[in-house]
């Protein structure tokens, strides 16, 4: 029989939020998303950090989500933040670079 280490999931727990602020480059592996989360019906990413192990949420904007579109469970990518653009619409968004590691 397997031995476990049970630790208790307290209620409203969940990783933090990634900082692209402080840290404007991400390295680590998906592990899920959830549709349709917070007032504007986002989509929440969690990725293993490749750099600390910890769970980090990346919130989904629409960059991120074409570029996520494809990912799967495991896969190991880089986010790089690229501060903020403007559409040829004039909308200011996020802009993000994503690459995958093809090892």
């Amino acid at each position: 029989m397997p031995k476990h280490n049970w630790v208790k999931i307290e209620v409203g727990e969940r990783p933090t939020a990634w900082d692209w602020q402080a840290n404007p480059e991400f390295v680590g592996a998906f592990i899920g998303v959830q549709a349709e989360v917070g007032p504007n019906k986002s989509n929440l990413y969690t990725f293993e950090n490749e750099g600390d192990n910890k769970q980090y949420v990346i919130w989904g904007n629409t960059v991120l989500d074409n570029r996520f579109s494809t990912l799967v469970t495991g896969q190991v990518i880089k986010i790089v933040y690229l501060g903020e653009a403007q559409s040829p619409k004039g909308n200011t968004y996020h802009n993000f670079d994503v690459f995958k590691d093809e090892v």
